[in-house]
C-alpha cells in the first residue's frame, strides 16, 4: 500500500507541489540536476503543466498508431490461452519488440483477469546506460500513442527521500524494458488504469536488494501490482555468450527451465547464490533478486505461464532470446487478490492501555534512532513489546503523527492497509515521519523534547458508494481519481471544522486535483482510528 504522507492536515506547511523539476537527460553521474529536454502537457483535471517522459518506441518497437497499437494489443490478448489466476501479486514479463515477445507479455496480462490495481512497480534492467542502485524517474507521466499513464510522484518523492532511489532521466530517457509493457497496461486497465512506480535496478548489492524488498513488503497493499520486465537467456555470438551447442532450443530450454526453478524457490538467499553464479540467466537478474526477496518465507507460489524464444519464432538458432511469463500468487487469497494482503487483515484495533504506552516507547526510540543517525534502521531485535506482546504481532495500519508544541504539524506519516506488524508499523512510521516526510525538513535531535506524539491504528479500509455514507469524526476517508489519491485520518475533519464537503474539497486539492473533483467519478473508502 502506498507509503502516505499526509494524513493529517498541516497548520504550517503547504502542499508537496503536484511535480517536479525534470532532471537533466545526461548518464546517471548527472542525476537530480534540472533540464528544459521534457515535453510539457496540462493536467486536464487541474490546468497545471507535466512533465512527460516522451515515447522512445513508437514507430519502432510499436507502432505508432494508437488504432493500429490498440488492434495489436487486442489481438496477442484474444489469441492468449491463459485463464485469470487468483490473487496474481506480480508478474514477470518479457520485453522485446511486441511482434517478439508480445503473445508470451499477453499470457502474463491475462493472467490479471478483471483485477484492478491503483499502483503498479515496475521494475527493469538498464539496456542503455551504466546505472549504479536503483533509479526512477521526474517525470509525471510515461507516453505512448494511446495516451500517458500517470507516475506515483508520492511513492518515488517518497523513496528517494529515504534513500532507496535515485532520480536519472538520462537512464530512463532510452530505456526499452518499461514503455514495452505500458500499452499492455493501458489496454488491459482502459479507464482504470493505474498509477506506475517505474525503477530501473542496476548494480545493486545484496543490502540494497534486500532494503528494496522490505520497502516493497511494508507498502504492497492489495491494490498494488509487481511487476518486472525482463528477457531471460540470451544466445549467440552477438550476445557474447555461446555455452552450448545443437540442438540449441531443446539446451536453451533447459538452461532456462533451471532459471524459472531458481525463481520458484521464491528463496532470496538462494538466489541471490543462483544470480552470482549464473549471470547471463536473465537481463532483469537484479530485478528477479529483489522479486525472490518480497515473497520468500510466505505463503506465496510462483508458477510459469509460458514459453518462447526468438530463435524459434525466427527458426534461426545462431542468435536467440528466451521469453517467459510467469505469475506469483498469494494462495491464501480468494477470486480477487483485494481479498487478501501481505499480511493478515484486522477490522478491529484492540490497543489496550498498556499497550498504548508500550507503543508510545517504540515511538520515541524509533525517533530518537532516526534523528541521531539521520537514517532509517530496522526494528531491534531486543526491542521491549511489554506485558500485552501479542498485538504488536498482529499486522495493522498505523499513522504516526508529530506535532510543535504550538500544535503545528510537524510530520505525519503512515499506512493505511496492515502490511506489516504493529511493531514494525509503529518503528517504521516513526522513522519516517522523522526523516522522510517530504513537506518537512527531516527533525533534529534539539527538536525531540518538545514534540507531542499521537499515533493512530487504523481498521482495515471499506469501499463505500459515495460520500453520503462519509460520517465525520468517525471516519477517515481515501479518495481516488485519475490515477491519484489522498486521505485524512478521522480525527483531522473534527480539528478543522469541516462538514464532509469542504473535507473532501480540501482532500480533492490534497491529491493534486480541481477543488470539486470529488463531485464526479471518485471513489472513496472509509476507516476507523483508535488515536492514543
Amino acid at each position: 500500500m502506498l507509503l502516505l504522507t499526509s494524513g493529517c492536515a498541516s497548520k504550517k506547511a503547504d502542499p508537496l507541489p503536484d511535480s517536479l523539476a525534470l532532471s537533466a537527460d545526461k548518464p546517471s553521474d548527472s542525476a537530480d540536476k534540472p533540464s528544459d529536454s521534457a515535453e510539457k502537457s496540462s493536467d486536464p483535471s487541474t490546468g497545471k503543466t507535466m512533465k512527460i517522459r516522451p515515447s522512445a518506441l513508437a514507430g519502432r518497437w510499436y507502432s505508432a498508431n494508437p488504432q493500429e497499437l490498440r488492434a495489436s494489443i487486442d489481438g496477442y490478448l484474444r489469441d492468449a490461452k491463459q485463464e485469470a489466476v487468483p490473487g496474481v501479486r506480480a508478474i514477470v514479463v518479457p520485453h522485446a519488440g511486441h511482434y517478439w515477445s508480445g503473445p508470451t507479455a499477453a499470457e502474463a496480462y491475462r493472467a490479471l483477469g478483471k483485477t484492478t490495481y491503483r499502483r503498479v512497480f515496475i521494475f527493469c534492467p538498464n539496456h542503455r546506460v551504466p546505472v549504479r542502485g536503483a533509479v526512477s524517474v521526474s517525470a509525471d507521466a510515461f507516453e505512448t500513442p494511446l495516451g500517458n499513464i500517470p507516475v506515483d510522484r508520492r511513492t518515488v518523492d517518497a523513496w528517494q527521500a529515504g534513500g532507496l532511489i535515485r532520480i536519472d532521466d538520462g537512464a530512463h530517457k532510452l530505456e526499452h524494458a518499461i514503455e514495452i509493457q505500458l500499452p499492455f497496461l493501458q489496454v488491459i486497465f482502459a479507464d482504470h488504469m493505474p498509477a506506475i512506480v517505474p525503477i530501473i535496478a542496476g548494480e545493486l548489492s545484496t543490502s540494497e536488494v534486500q532494503a528494496i524488498a522490505a520497502k516493497l513488503r511494508e507498502e504492497m497493499g492489495p491494490d498494488d501490482l509487481l511487476l518486472i520486465s525482463s528477457d531471460f537467456l540470451h544466445y549467440g555470438e552477438n550476445y557474447g555468450y555461446v555455452p552450448f551447442g545443437a540442438p540449441v532450443q531443446e539446451n536453451i530450454r533447459k538452461y532456462d527451465a533451471r532459471t524459472i526453478e531458481a525463481i520458484q524457490k521464491l528463496d532470496g538467499s538462494s538466489f541471490e547464490k543462483f544470480a552470482r553464479e549464473t549471470p547471463h540467466a536473465a537481463c532483469g537478474i537484479n530485478s528477479l533478486r529483489i522479486l525472490a526477496f518480497t515473497f520468500e518465507h510466505s505463503h506465496y507460489q510462483a508458477r510459469e505461464l509460458a514459453y518462447d524464444t526468438s530463435g524459434r519464432r525466427s527458426g534461426e538458432d545462431d542468435m536467440s532470446v528466451s521469453y517467459v511469463a510467469m505469475a506469483i500468487t498469494d494462495t491464501n487469497s480468494g477470486e480477487n487478490m483485494n481479498d487478501g494482503n501481505m499480511n493478515a487483515d484486522k477490522s478491529k484495533t484492540p490497543v489496550s492501555p498498556a499497550a498504548q504506552k508500550t507503543a508510545h516507547d517504540i515511538v520515541r526510540r524509533a525517533l530518537r534512532a532516526a534523528v541521531d543517525a539521520q537514517r532509517t534502521s530496522p526494528l531491534p531485535a531486543d526491542i521491549d513489546l511489554g506485558s500485552d506482546s501479542d498485538v504488536f504481532r498482529e499486522s495493522y495500519g498505523v499513522f504516526v503523527t508529530l506535532n510543535e508544541p504550538n500544535g503545528n504539524l510537524r510530520g505525519c506519516i503512515g499506512n493505511i492497509l496492515p502490511v506489516a506488524t504493529l511493531a514494525e508499523s509503529l518503528w517504521g512510521r516513526a522513522q519516517d515521519v522523522a526523516l522522510n516526510d517530504p513537506r518537512f525538513d527531516p527533525v533534529q535531535p534539539g527538536e525531540l523534547p518538545g514534540l507531542s506524539i499521537e499515533i493512530s491504528v487504523l481498521t482495515k479500509p471499506e469501499p463505500i458508494p459515495g460520500p453520503d455514507h462519509i460520517v465525520i469524526g468517525k471516519h477517515g476517508v481515501v479518495m481516488r481519481k485519475l490515477g491519484r489519491s489522498a486521505v485524512f485520518l478521522p480525527q483531522v475533519a473534527p480539528e478543522q471544522g469541516w462538514n464532509v464537503e469542504q473535507m473532501l474539497t480540501a482532500l480533492s486539492r490534497k491529491a493534486g486535483l480541481a477543488p470539486q473533483a470529488w463531485r464526479e467519478g471518485a471513489e472513496f473508502s472509509v476507516f476507523e482510528a483508535q488515536v492514543f
